[in-house]
């Protein structure tokens, strides 16, 4: 029953990571995910900043330390090494960050001192992230799944690490919404995909 329940909770966070920045995207002329980052949804001065802030940021970081803790006691007699998930934890800082550091319009690389904490938050979050699900799929205990479970996670952390550094090159910051979401979905792909294998 556990097991089915922390299930349900990872397909639901992943979906809610997809849909949630979708709607309040469509709220916004000219925003394109190709160009325009997540941050800016919740920027200081955006129409929508409190609701993505208490809709969006804070439940999904919230949502994503229960599952970790979750599925850590949950696994671990197959897991225990925690260091994995509390990198993975890092997600959730990322996101309380957001929410409470509110980005500049345009979510510049530098800006204010409130932009470049909100900044400092995305870096633990894709440092963590990435470094976490590598570090989990190097782990003799992954391969009780497959060996192509340990190559996906490690492929997973590895494009996130590698969309943080594309992040930060000014001459891709026409895609930067586009390389945001790739990290995104990296992380929460496997979220999705874990949870199903526990529900199936």
């Amino acid at each position: 029953m556990a097991t089915c329940l922390l299930g349900l909770l990872g397909v639901f966070i992943s979906l809610f990571a997809v849909v949630m920045p979708s709607y309040f995207a469509l709220r916004f002329k000219n925003y394109t995910a190709i160009k325009n980052t997540l941050s800016e949804l919740g920027s200081v001065n955006s129409p929508y900043k409190r609701a993505v802030a208490n809709y969006y940021f804070l439940p999904l970081a919230l949502a994503n330390i229960i599952f970790l803790l979750s599925a850590y006691y949950l696994l671990e007699g197959a897991l225990s090494y925690p260091a994995p998930f509390i990198l993975m934890s890092f997600v959730s800082l990322g996101y309380f960050i957001a929410a409470l550091f509110p980005s500049d319009d345009g979510s510049p690389m530098k800006g204010s001192v409130r932009n470049q904490v909100h900044n400092l938050g995305g870096v633990f979050e894709y440092i963590g992230s990435g470094s976490g699900l590598v570090l989990l799929g190097t782990l003799p205990q992954s391969s009780l799944w497959g060996g192509v479970w340990s190559l996906y996670l490690i492929i997973s952390g590895g494009v996130i690490l590698t969309m943080l550094v594309l992040l930060a090159l000014p001459s891709l910051q026409s895609i930067r919404g586009l390389t945001q979401r790739i990290a995104e979905y990296s992380y929460f792909g496997w979220v999705f995909v874990f949870s199903l294998s526990l529900l199936f």
